[in-house]
């Protein structure tokens, strides 16, 4: 369930006060970093008692979890009907970097308070986690329809790890962005200018007379690669 949008099917002021204590939330995780806040206080700062925040949010894990969700959500949106209409594979995957880097970026004060906690793999709050399992898969939903759905011509056993890769590489386009202190992050959009062609490059490279001799190597790496992460839940959605 959605918590930022479909909080509580009950009243207005019960969804309205929900965004509030998210909102008053997302600010202090970003001016004070998301380990020095609390839940007391930030029930003093959204001026209600920590049981009534509770009983919205239960934890601060649970605030940073309608964080995600809003993220891929916006995501989603910025993304509207994009690969309906356009089937080029570097366009689509520009795109896709490009929104995902406009989308995190009125919230990258937060991003960057919650990086140490979220980086360790044991955190539930990382990309890696259980807790973050659904949101994954629909992050990589989208680059799976990205990639099969495209007019590029694919090896079948590169189709069905690429979407995992561009994911990944997703997340490293986003590690970038935290630490870019360029004006408007423009050294991460000029980062996605620059890698998508090259991946683009790549591909073509492995199809090409002299590629052939590597490519089986290069899937066995990746095939290698593949195997550290459970990606078993988005090979088989939708089929």
């Amino acid at each position: 369930m959605r918590h930022y949008l479909n909080m509580f099917k009950t009243t207005e002021k019960a969804q309205n006060t929900k965004k509030h204590l998210f909102d008053v939330a997302i600010q202090a995780f970003a001016d004070q970093g998301f380990d020095k806040t609390t839940m007391r206080g930030l029930a003093k700062m959204a001026g209600v008692t920590p049981s009534h925040f509770y009983y919205y949010y239960p934890s601060k894990e649970s605030l940073v979890m309608s964080y995600y969700e809003l993220s891929q959500q916006q995501h989603e949106e910025a993304m509207g009907e994009y690969f309906t209409q356009e089937r080029n594979f570097e366009k689509r995957l520009h795109r896709l970097f490009r929104t995902k880097v406009e989308t995190a970026e009125p919230y990258k004060d937060m991003a960057r308070s919650l990086f140490r906690t979220a980086a360790d793999p044991r955190s539930p709050m990382s990309p890696f986690s259980e807790q973050s399992r659904d949101l994954r898969t629909q992050a990589m939903m989208m680059c799976k329809e990205l990639v099969e759905t495209s007019d590029e011509d694919f090896h079948p056993r590169l189709k069905e790890t690429l979407p995992h890769y561009l994911w990944l590489l997703m997340l490293g386009i986003i590690l970038f962005w935290i630490y870019d202190r360029s004006e408007g992050s423009k050294n991460t959009f000029d980062l996605v200018d620059k890698v998508v062609p090259l991946l683009v490059s790549f591909h073509k490279s492995l199809n090409s007379p002299l590629g052939l001799l590597v490519r089986g190597r290069v899937f066995g790496i990746l095939d290698d690669f593949d195997g550290l992460f459970d990606f078993s839940e988005t090979n088989n959605k939708g089929e």
